[in-house]
């Protein structure tokens, strides 16, 4: 606005205002309500407005639906608290309601032969009355190492024979025993070679691969071999021996070997529930060296 100009009308409204003091005052009041009811009508719509956004954003974001709901629900509940569980023993499946009431071995009482072995387990029994593999690792200890040994995996090995030792396994302060009997060694394996043959390369093919060859007529002397428990070995003198094909080849209680006629036998030692077992061709012709 040009200065001049609004000199002239500030100082025209200075003469009125003193020339007119009743109408000054009502054109004050007038504008004090309008402004009034502006400021009113503004506010009232600012409130509108925002609840509107905010339940805009309580229907649309979880977050904001969940911290309303849980301020309501506060609001009306009483808080809770909750006891911490108890600490119990657990069994390998880790049910924290079970509680490890025994320990036991199995298997039970063992024999075994000198240079035998036995694997000992300890088996959980549980306050439900179940039992089952436990979470821990046991201790297992021999009462005499020179009858019976046992390694931190629970196998015992005979070492001493006719005697038994106590075994014994703890575990999260229980304890259980078991007895190992040691007997004497036992057989475990039988083998087969010839001492003497009239095809010289008899033994050699029967070394090789457990089969051997001879011409109709041709004869060998048989023996079994045993291996023991305790890692010895030896010759055995009470072995039986059979031939499955006693038209083809026959073999007597001395383990002499006769071919009969043209074909296969198969020729086996045995002893104790151990067998060993060999193949025998027999050829009209003599043996191909």
């Amino acid at each position: 606005m040009n200065p001049q100009l609004r000199r002239r009308l500030l100082a025209t409204a200075a003469v009125n205002s003193h020339a007119n003091p009743a109408i000054v005052d009502r054109a004050l009041r007038s504008g004090s309500g309008r402004y009034r009811r502006h400021v009113a009508s503004v506010y009232a719509i600012t409130l509108v407005v925002s609840a509107l956004v905010f339940l805009a954003v309580v229907l649309v974001h979880p977050a904001a639906r969940a911290a309303v709901d849980s301020l309501s629900s506060g609001a009306t509940s009483e808080p809770t608290t909750t006891s911490p569980a108890p600490t119990t023993s657990q069994p390998a499946t880790g049910n924290p309601a079970l509680v490890l009431a025994s320990i036991s071995i199995v298997p039970g009482a063992v024999t075994l032969p000198v240079g035998g072995t036995a694997q000992l387990t300890v088996v959980g029994n549980f306050s439900d009355g179940s039992s089952g593999p436990t979470a821990g690792v046991p201790v297992w200890v021999s009462n005499n190492d020179t009858i019976v040994s046992v390694n931190p995996d629970g196998r015992v090995t005979g070492l001493s024979p006719g005697q038994n030792a106590t075994v014994t396994a703890s575990l999260a302060g229980l304890i259980d025993s078991t007895v190992i009997i040691v007997t004497e060694k036992a057989l475990t394996r039988i083998s087969i070679r010839s001492v003497q043959s009239s095809s010289d390369t008899f033994q050699k093919d029967l070394e090789s691969d457990g089969q051997a060859a001879l011409p109709v007529g041709g004869d060998a002397q048989l023996v079994a071999d045993g291996a023991y428990s305790d890692g010895t070995s030896g010759t055995l003198a009470n072995a039986t021996w059979a031939s499955d094909q006693p038209g083809v080849a026959t073999v007597d209680s001395a383990g002499r070997l006769r071919a009969v006629a043209a074909g296969t036998a198969h020729i086996t030692a045995s002893l104790q529930g151990n067998v060993a077992t060999i193949s025998l061709d027999v050829s009209d012709g003599p043996v191909v060296e």
